[in-house]
């Protein structure tokens, strides 16, 4: 259903696009969870899914976690570059030094 929403109705097609094809639609909804159930409750159970997605035996990322790993990653270690692009980078005129 999502890839209907997401690829086929914005007009990108397919998610997994053949030779030639663009991928890549955007369809945002939002959607006000308290006028169906009281968010703490719907928090609480929604906490407790990802957990059970988390520990099954084929873990799932809920979205955002991929992110969320891969910018404490940045802050922690820095953005990884490769040499060559440093060294243009730092070739030229008031380029960074390297740190």
């Amino acid at each position: 259903m999502i890839e209907l929403v997401g690829a086929l109705l914005s007009g990108t097609g397919q998610a997994a696009p053949s030779e030639g094809e663009e991928a890549g639609g955007t369809v945002v909804v939002a959607i006000d969870v308290a006028a169906f159930r009281p968010l703490d409750e719907f928090r609480l159970q929604a906490e407790r899914f990802c957990a059970l997605l988390a520990a099954s035996a084929a873990p799932m990322a809920v979205p955002g976690e991929t992110e969320a790993a891969t910018r404490a990653a940045r802050v922690r270690d820095g953005i990884p570059f490769a040499d060559e692009v440093w060294s243009e980078l730092a070739a030229l005129p008031g380029g960074p030094a390297r740190i």
